[in-house]
């Protein structure tokens, strides 16, 4: 990684946090904060 992209790059942010959602979904499926996170990165 080069270091050129920033939370400014369309699509980033909202990929960063799918990933981080997909992730702790499958090791950790009931997480407490999991639908709590869920409800405040959908809305």
């Amino acid at each position: 990684m080069t270091g050129s992209m920033t939370l400014a790059e369309p699509g980033l942010l909202a990929a960063m946090r799918r990933a981080v959602l997909d992730k702790c979904a499958v090791d950790s499926p009931k997480y407490a904060a999991l639908a709590a996170a869920r409800a405040a990165w959908n809305a």
